[in-house]
């Protein structure tokens, strides 16, 4: 009967030592920073992108220019605008990507659980926000 009661006494402490250490929250905490890098890093470059871009939609949808036979600096303009685009793109999903799956590591291993849960709605929110903002700064921007 003794070692029941010892060991139980055991059990006890063993549980209280576990439940009062504390993991350290720095994975949370590392992809709620880098889902706000990509959210405001992507808005950034969307926002320059459309801004860049929207001279030339104009020129385009009005008829001030000819696009069926579009000159050399047209084509440069355009292809640099690609090349920009597709770097923010990869870059953005890429960040973003690593934010979320650190953020749900983070929230399953209770490293900085709130943060890992905070970096997983940032980071899925992040390319519905861009996608916003690229149209309606397209449609804003040609439209005035």
């Amino acid at each position: 009967m003794t070692e029941n009661a010892y060991s139980s006494d055991v059990v006890d402490r063993d549980r209280t030592a576990r439940t009062a250490r504390t993991e350290p929250r720095t994975a949370g905490v590392v992809a709620f920073v880098m889902s706000l890098v990509v959210l405001v890093g992507t808005t950034l470059a969307v926002t320059l992108l459309c801004v860049a871009a929207a001279d030339f939609i104009r020129e385009a949808a009005t008829g001030a220019v000819d696009v069926s036979r579009p000159t050399t600096s047209q084509l440069d303009t355009a292809a640099e605008l690609r090349g920009e685009l597709a770097t923010f793109l990869t870059l953005g999903t890429g960040f973003g990507l690593w934010a979320l799956v650190q953020g749900i590591v983070a929230a399953v291993r209770r490293r900085g659980r709130a943060w890992g849960v905070a970096a997983i709605a940032i980071s899925a929110a992040a390319p519905v926000v861009c996608l916003v903002l690229y149209v309606a700064l397209t449609i804003g921007l040609t439209t005035t």
